[in-house]
């Protein structure tokens, strides 16, 4: 970047790096382990102040990130525009819906994800299953761990699938959609994916965070254990509960969140801080 002083330098921050080490550290109870990651985690924040001064404009995904950016460096100008979807390629399918069936798709290599799911299987899914026996779950996402194949193995309607070419289908037939994440930053483009196929929600807050959704209108926010079972299985029993969250949620994606609205508004961001670069200079 410095081979073009004159020439307007915008960086695009799908996550604040720093903060999701920081979250991850807290998860571990090794004190080894814990202050290893928080050391990587304040290399990276140095580096994130530095790309903050090398850059004219920072975008984040979530005002939550805006805050975090301005935080490790005041002078940075930030602006949010946040995540999108193709509300044309996800739209909703007349696919036969499984009354009985969630699903949740992640690639299992990024942290959040797996561990989101182990706790799924941990504390969420023994209270489902006591609940509503024949319940099942599909769950995709590319190098799931050993872990989840092993118990796969001895529960058949505990279905790890790993990577598929088109994930719609697998949406679609789905009930519910899960969201189970208990830490990282930006946006979720799998809720967006969701809501664009018009499908009912069930998200822990950080799950959903960064995103403009009301609870209980176009998603359904539950944090502890409990809750979440308890949400799920309401949404399972009530059929018209589940189509009217997923209507509210389709027209929210096309609203807000199409790739159309997301690009217009970063349009505005390349003119606005092109211009400004041509007049200093």
């Amino acid at each position: 970047v410095t081979f073009f002083p004159s020439t307007p330098k915008i960086i695009i921050h799908h996550n604040i790096e720093s903060q999701l080490l920081l979250a991850r550290a807290e998860k571990f109870l090794n004190p080894l382990k814990k202050a290893y990651l928080k050391l990587q985690a304040g290399k990276l924040k140095r580096i994130e102040y530095k790309v903050c001064e090398t850059f004219d404009c920072q975008v984040t995904v979530s005002e939550r990130d805006r805050e975090i950016l301005t935080l490790i460096n005041k002078n940075a100008q930030v602006v949010v525009v946040p995540n999108g979807v193709d509300v044309d390629y996800f739209r909703p399918m007349t696919d036969a819906v499984d009354d009985v069936s969630l699903i949740f798709v992640g690639m299992m290599t990024w942290y959040s994800n797996n561990d989101a799911i182990i706790f799924f299987k941990n504390r969420v899914w023994p209270l489902l299953k006591a609940e509503i026996p024949d319940i099942k779950i599909t769950i995709i996402g590319r190098q799931p761990s050993k872990e989840l194949l092993d118990y796969a193995l001895q529960d058949r309607n505990f279905q790890v699938i790993g990577y598929v070419d088109d994930i719609r289908p697998y949406i679609a037939r789905a009930a519910v959609y899960v969201v189970p994440i208990r830490s990282g930053g930006g946006t979720r483009l799998k809720i967006l994916d969701a809501m664009a196929m018009g499908k009912a929600i069930v998200s822990t807050s950080i799950g959903c965070e960064g995103l403009d959704l009301t609870n209980d209108e176009e998603i359904i926010i539950a944090d502890k254990p409990e809750d979440f079972a308890n949400k799920i299985i309401t949404l399972l029993r009530d059929s018209e509960l589940r189509h009217r969250l997923g209507k509210a949620a389709r027209i929210r994606a096309e609203g807000n969140y199409s790739w159309k609205i997301i690009g217009s508004k970063m349009e505005t961001v390349y003119e606005k801080h092109g211009n400004e670069k041509k007049y200093v200079d």
